[in-house]
Parts: C-alpha cells; sequence; structure tokens
C-alpha cells in the first residue's frame, strides 16, 4: 500500500511539472505573438522606434567601422590584397552611410517634418543594414578556404562578433536579422564546405548562437515597444484627465477624439461615431473643421464658433467649451468641443486631443434654472432679482441720458380675503389671470414684476405724466370685469401707487419706497384707484410711525383706558348690560380715534396684547357688577385669528370668574370675508364654552343673509348709519324694519345703535327692536360712574332710568 501511494504521489508531482512545462511553453509561444498596438497609437511607437533606431544605430556603425580596421589588420596576409581593400572600402562607406542616417533622422525627429518622411529614412536604413550583411558575408567565402588554422578562428570570431553586432539595430523590426542572416548563412556554408568535423560541430554552435541573437532581438524589441506604449498611453491618459479636469460639469458625457498635425481625423471614439451616427471608417481622416460644417445648424452664431474652433486648429492653441449647434437625426443637439494640442518631447506638435460633449440636456436644464432665477413660478413674470437690474439698468441711462421713468407699486384689493374665502388654488388662478390683464394694457418695452402675495411693481419708460395716467386708468378699468375662475364669477380691483424719477428719488430704495407710500395712501382712501408720490406722504409716514411707537408704549404701560355705554331694553327701558370700549388719549396730542389705534395694532402685530388686556379688564369690571346685566367686547378680525384665541378667552374668564354666559364678543361681517370656514369653526368652539356671539355693524360691510343661516348668533347689531338714516330715508327704514323682523322671525335679539332721539326710539319700538343704545341714554361712561348708576338703579327702580339719565332733556 505504501509502495501504490508513493507512485501516485510521483506520478502527481509528474503530472503537475508537464502541466507546468506546458502552460509555460504556451506562455513562451505567445511571446511570440506580435504586440497588439491600438490604432490611434501606432504612428506615437512607430516614431518612438525610429528615436530608439537614431540613437542605437551609430554604435553598431562604429563598431563595424573599428572591426573591419582590426580585420584589415588580422588576416590581411589571406587573400588578395585587392579583397581587403573593397572590403575594407565598403564595410567604411556603409557604415558612414548608415552613421549620417542615424543622424539625419534623429534631426528629422526633431522637426516638424511628417512621419511619411521618417518612414522613408528606415526602408532606406533597412536597405543599407542588409547591404552591410552582405558585404560581411563575402569574408568567409573569400578568406576562410585559403587561411590556415589560426586564421580561421580568427574569421570565425569576427563572423560572430558581427551577428552579435547587429543587436544594435533591435528597434527597427527585421533589421537586425537584415544583417545577421547573411553573415551566419555564409559562414555555415563555408564551414560545410571545409569538410572538417570540427567545423561542422561550430557551424552548429553559429546556428544556434545566431538563433539567440534573433530570438533575443524580436523579444528586446517587443519590450521596447511595450515599455513605449506604457509611456505613449499614460501620457495619453494624463492629456484626456487634463481634458476632463478642464470641464466645468463632471455629469456630462465626453467622447474622445484625435486629429494629426494637419487637422485631420486620425481617431474616434465609437461613442462619437454612435451619436453622430456614423461609421469610424467614414469619420477618420477627414478634416475635422468640414466634417463638423456638415453637420452645423446654419445660423450666425454657429458659423462664428466653428470660425473660432478653426482658428484654434490652426494656430494649434488650446480650447474648451466651443458649442455648436448640430442638425442630427432631424434634432437640435448642442455639443461643447475642447481641445488640446499635442506635442513631443521635442515640442514638436503632432496633432490634437479633445473631447465631444453633448450637452443639450444640460442647457435646457441651465435655460430653464435661468430662467427660473429670474422669473416668479407662478406667473411667469419677472422676480425681483431681474426688476433690480432692470431698475438699475434705468437709473444709469437716467444719469446718462436724463430718460425719465416711473414706478408702479399695484396691489390687489382684498386678496387675502378672497384667498382665504376660495382657497390658494383659485386664488393662483386669479393672480396669474391678474397678471395676464396688467400685461395686455402695458407697453412691449415696459418691465412687470411679481414681488410676492398679490404685490406687482411695473417700471415704465419713455412715457409723459398724461400718457401716466392713461395707462392707470387703463390698468384699473381692466379689471372692471369679474374674473372667471371655474364656476365662480370674482370681482376684484387694484391699487396703485406710481413714483416718477428723478422726481422721488434717485436709487432703488427711494423709488420703490416712494411708490409704496403712494400705494399706502390709495388704500387709506377705499382703494381701487392710484395716486403720484407727494413728499407729503413721508410726513404721514412719519407721523404714522411716532404714533405707532407711542401705542406700543402706551400698550406696555396699560395706559388705555375702558368706558362703558349702557345697552338697554327698548321697551322697559331697564339696564341690561354694557359694551365695552377702549379709550386712548395720546400724551401732546389728545384722543385718538379707536379705529385708527385697532388698526395700527392688527398691522405692528400688537393686537393680540391689546385685545387680551381689554378682555380682561371688561370682565374683571362686569364681574362687580349684578349678575343679571352683560358685558359686550368688540373682536376683531385680527385678533379672532390669533392662535389660541379660544384657550385665551377660557383662562381670562376663569381668572376673573365671569361666567361665560354674561360674556359677548361682537364681530363684523368683515371675519368671514377673510376665512369663512375658520371663523366659523372658531365662533362655535366660544359658543361651546357659553360665550356669546354678537353680529355687530350689520349691514355695513358684506351682508350675506347666509352667514344668519349658517351659524347661531345670540344678537344682531344694525349699523348706527342706518338708525340715524330711517327718519328721512324711506329705503332706510325699510331696510331697519326688515332686519328687525328678520330677527324676530330667527329669535335672535336685535340692538339698534346710534340712537339719539324720542322719535327714533318710538320707531324701533314699533318695529318690534329688542334693545338700543346711544347718546339718548348715556354717554359711554368710565367704570366708576357706573358703580353710582347701579346705586340710583336699586333705590329708584327699573322704570327711572329713562328720567334719570335720557340727555335730550339736559
Amino acid at each position: 500500500m505504501v509502495i501504490v501511494k508513493k507512485y501516485k504521489d510521483a506520478s502527481k508531482r509528474i503530472f503537475r511539472t508537464l502541466k507546468d512545462l506546458l502552460k509555460r511553453g504556451v506562455d513562451y509561444a505567445r511571446s511570440f505573438k506580435p504586440l497588439f498596438v491600438p490604432m490611434r497609437y501606432r504612428q506615437a511607437l512607430e516614431l518612438e522606434r525610429l528615436r530608439s533606431a537614431s540613437l542605437l544605430t551609430p554604435w553598431g556603425c562604429l563598431t563595424n567601422i573599428t572591426v573591419v580596421i582590426v580585420q584589415f589588420g588580422a588576416v590581411h596576409d589571406v587573400g588578395s590584397r585587392s579583397y581587403h581593400i573593397e572590403l575594407l572600402t565598403g564595410v567604411e562607406v556603409i557604415s558612414l552611410l548608415l552613421l549620417g542616417l542615424s543622424f539625419l533622422l534623429y534631426k528629422i525627429l526633431r522637426s516638424s517634418e511628417s512621419l511619411s518622411t521618417a518612414r522613408y529614412y528606415r526602408i532606406v536604413l533597412q536597405g543599407l543594414t542588409f547591404l552591410l550583411g552582405m558585404t560581411w558575408a563575402s569574408m568567409p567565402f573569400t578568406l576562410f578556404l585559403h587561411a590556415n588554422a589560426d586564421m580561421r578562428v580568427v574569421i570565425a570570431c569576427i563572423c560572430a562578433g558581427l551577428i552579435a553586432t547587429s543587436i544594435a539595430f533591435v528597434s527597427i523590426r527585421g533589421v537586425t536579422a537584415a544583417m545577421a542572416m547573411p553573415i551566419a548563412i555564409s559562414s555555415g556554408i563555408t564551414l560545410w564546405r571545409s569538410g572538417d568535423s570540427a567545423f561542422v560541430w561550430l557551424e552548429v554552435a553559429l546556428a544556434i548562437y545566431t538563433a539567440f541573437i534573433l530570438v533575443v532581438s524580436w523579444q528586446v524589441r517587443r519590450l521596447m515597444d511595450r515599455f513605449n506604449l506604457i509611456r505613449i498611453q499614460q501620457k495619453d491618459q494624463q492629456e484626456t484627465l487634463q481634458l476632463f479636469l478642464g470641464k466645468t460639469e463632471k455629469s456630462v458625457l465626453s467622447w474622445i477624439w484625435e486629429t494629426d498635425e494637419k487637422g485631420f481625423l486620425r481617431f474616434v471614439s465609437a461613442d462619437l461615431a454612435a451619436a453622430l451616427h456614423q461609421d469610424v471608417s467614414k469619420i477618420e481622416n477627414q478634416p475635422m473643421g468640414e466634417f463638423l460644417q456638415r453637420f452645423a445648424e446654419k445660423s450666425s452664431a454657429n458659423e462664428e464658433r466653428l470660425s473660432q474652433l478653426q482658428n484654434c486648429l490652426d494656430a494649434a492653441i488650446v480650447f474648451r467649451d466651443v458649442t455648436i449647434a448640430l442638425q442630427l437625426d432631424q434634432q437640435i443637439q448642442h455639443w461643447s468641443i475642447a481641445g488640446r494640442p499635442l506635442f513631443d518631447e521635442y515640442a514638436r506638435f503632432y496633432g490634437f486631443r479633445g473631447l465631444a460633449s453633448d450637452i443639450t440636456a444640460e442647457l435646457i436644464a441651465h435655460e430653464r434654472a435661468s430662467f427660473q432665477a429670474r422669473h416668479d413660478a407662478l406667473t411667469g413674470l419677472p422676480n425681483r432679482y431681474a426688476f433690480d437690474e432692470a431698475l438699475r439698468q434705468a437709473l444709469s441711462e437716467l444719469g446718462r441720458f436724463a430718460k425719465p421713468f416711473a414706478i408702479f407699486c399695484i396691489d390687489l384689493d382684498h386678496f387675502k380675503s378672497l384667498n382665504d374665502r376660495y382657497g390658494h388654488n383659485v386664488g393662483d388662478h386669479l393672480l396669474r389671470a391678474a397678471a395676464r390683464r396688467i400685461a395686455a394694457v402695458i407697453g412691449p418695452d415696459d418691465i412687470l414684476t411679481r414681488f410676492g402675495g398679490d404685490e406687482f411693481i411695473l417700471l415704465v419708460n419713455n412715457l409723459n405724466i398724461p400718457q401716466i395716467e392713461n395707462l392707470a386708468n387703463a390698468m384699473i378699468g381692466a379689471f372692471s370685469a369679474p374674473f372667471l375662475i371655474g364656476e365662480e364669477s370674482i370681482l376684484l380691483s387694484l391699487s396703485i401707487g406710481i413714483s416718477l424719477a428723478p422726481a422721488a428719488g434717485d436709487s432703488v430704495e427711494a423709488l420703490l419706497s416712494a411708490a409704496d407710500l403712494a400705494l399706502y395712501q390709495v388704500k387709506e382712501n377705499g382703494g381701487c384707484s392710484w395716486c403720484f408720490f407727494e413728499a407729503a406722504f413721508r410726513y404721514q409716514v412719519e407721523q404714522r410711525r411716532n404714533i405707532l411707537r407711542d401705542l406700543r408704549t402706551a400698550i406696555t404701560q396699560k395706559s388705555l383706558t375702558l368706558v362703558y355705554q349702557p345697552v338697554v331694553d327698548a321697551h322697559t327701558l331697564s339696564l341690561r348690560g354694557f359694551e365695552a370700549l377702549a379709550r386712548w388719549h395720546r400724551p401732546g396730542n389728545g384722543p385718538v380715534s379707536p379705529d385708527k389705534f385697532i388698526r395700527l395694532a392688527e398691522e405692528a402685530g400688537l393686537i393680540k396684547i391689546l385685545g387680551a388686556w381689554i378682555l380682561e379688564e371688561a370682565c374683571l369690571a362686569a364681574q362687580r357688577w349684578p349678575h343679571s346685566l352683560f358685558i359686550s367686547v368688540n373682536v376683531s378680525c385680527g385678533q379672532l385669528y390669533e392662535p389660541n384665541f379660544v384657550q385665551d378667552v377660557q383662562a381670562i374668564l376663569s381668572r376673573t370668574g365671569l361666567e361665560p354666559g354674561r360674556l359677548e364678543l361682537e364681530i363684523t361681517e368683515s371675519i368671514f370675508m377673510d376665512a369663512e370656514g375658520v371663523s366659523f369653526g372658531i365662533l362655535r368652539a366660544l359658543t361651546d364654552i357659553g360665550v356669546r356671539i354678537v353680529l355687530d355693524d350689520f349691514g355695513r360691510g358684506f351682508s350675506s343673509l347666509g352667514f344668519l343661516k349658517d351659524f347661531s348668533f345670540s344678537k344682531i347689531k344694525i349699523d348706527t348709519g342706518f338708525t340715524r338714516d330711517m327718519m328721512h330715508d324711506r329705503r332706510s327704514a325699510a331696510i331697519v324694519r326688515s332686519v328687525i323682523t328678520l330677527a324676530g322671525e330667527l329669535g335672535i335679539v336685535m340692538t339698534a345703535e346710534g340712537v339719539e332721539t324720542n322719535e327714533q326710539l318710538t320707531i324701533l319700538q314699533r318695529y318690534g327692536c329688542t334693545q338700543v343704545q346711544g347718546y339718548l341714554f348715556s354717554v359711554p361712561l368710565a367704570e366708576k360712574d357706573i358703580k353710582g348708576l347701579l346705586m340710583s338703579l336699586r333705590q329708584d327702580g327699573a322704570s327711572a332710568y329713562k328720567e334719570t339719565y335720557m340727555f335730550e332733556q339736559r
């Protein structure tokens, strides 16, 4: 068993050894396979071979010149003297020709001559080398058989050395064999003819030696080619990498191309050919400029860029990102072409290498991004960035050529209310439609911009004041027709503030500020109009700023006061409650209208603090009154929509201890224009905690019977104007009577404000009004005066209220 195992192990080792030998033999055989050189590198490799030949050939030539002199001195006694002279002369002349050729080739390779010229010298080099080998080959035939034994050894050594010398021509294919083979063949034939067995064996050794020289020269040349090819490829990769690094966009797919020194395409990548829908063979060897011209779109810009590219090719200078529009497959594609000139180590230009990139998608994306960066996404109008550029350009022309212009600050009236009521989708449609209407009436050189929200800015050039007025009126008139958004018909109006340059200012900030001030003045006057900026507007704004500063201080220091106007039963004239009214006496300026400082508080974001203080002060006062009396507090739109308003009301009721049923919150109809669905949700939450909701100033704002249908109000208060006018205006009287009847049918308390005469009271009683308030009964009272009023009522009874506190008899 041990013997069998050892036999098997030995067999395996032998098998592995044979397998390794076979593999090495195959690898060795493959080493004789010609080195594959890509087409694009063949010219560069051929140049390297010739360059190596120009450096090695002189050494071979010098060796032959020296050896022929040695030979002449060593064996001059053998054979005829004339032959020795002829051999010496032939070898010297051919060697000198080869030497001169090598120096000439070296010079050619450093010059700007073409590769084809250098190839002719290669053919001459091969021929001269073969001629040198044939010249030396004559020596064994002529001298060996006539020489003695010693001379024969010298001749054989010289022949062997000459065969070895041929390795100096290894860089050029076939040159080593061209010199070595004639000498080896001649020596072999001569040794065979000698008939001496020793010389026959010497012939075999010489054949082996010659084969060794040829095989080694083959492998050395192959190694030199591989080394040069690797070096060429590395240089190519470095130059290509430089091209890629020079690109601004790394994500764009690029294709490689190359030209020769005359500008003819010598290499294009397969991907580039596919992109052009052409075969590689049809593209190569064509002038690059003419080839691109065939596909280029016909335009002046394209012609200019093609001319620029051709100039760079002719001048052998770097070019980058030359964009050419090409007509390919019935589509326009934009290609970016970059190229670098190629120079060898002697600074000789031998062509271009570059990249071609399809940047169509990139260009479209860039144009889209540029458009988006300068235009409003919703309306497509130029945005503030683009407008600022146009305005600065207009200011520059104003300074240089004295060309005046105007700025229109445009705002859509009540847009926020409409946007909240109908939703943002309808609001977006309104903004787009409004932008189209404005754009339809302005001039082609005017620049309309959306600044954000519902604010538009218009830059108008080359118009005089009458023309500007006509344009403003045309814009107002363009909004007279309603907007049809889906099934909704919506009326919208404009307010326009206008600043004129240079009258209103000579800077971007001054002109925009002036137009904004003019717009504010239009808004103050009710909107749906326009006006020019006036210097007095700045004073008004400054005054408003001062009032706001003092109001902020008054709210912080709680220096505002509350007064309370009695609300009376219309039939019994008994006291039912009070309406709390805020008053502010501005130090050094006197009283300020509540409408004014409440609006300022809303604009400045102070309404939450002010409203909470008013509500808590009123609830504290009511807590000290009889439980039969209610307290009514006005709530503004801004206050109602403050976050956690319902929770704040609950907290105030909890802190003051007032029963929720004694608190009435008065709201106006404008609340429902701001956000109908949200409003009803907040109001229902307030009624859930027991607070009563009063619809104030009914008929003055955006009256709608739908409000009464959708929400159960505790009370309706008819506007003071109707109460005042019903005595002499039949229409007002009819409205008051109808509203009172409607409230009675709905079971809602009806309060008439502004009752100042007995005649008004009598009519309201006849119509069936529930409650009344006004100067007929009392001016608003301070809290300390209410205490005396309540004591008198407890002493004299409710019926004595009229006689005690009716002011018309005083």
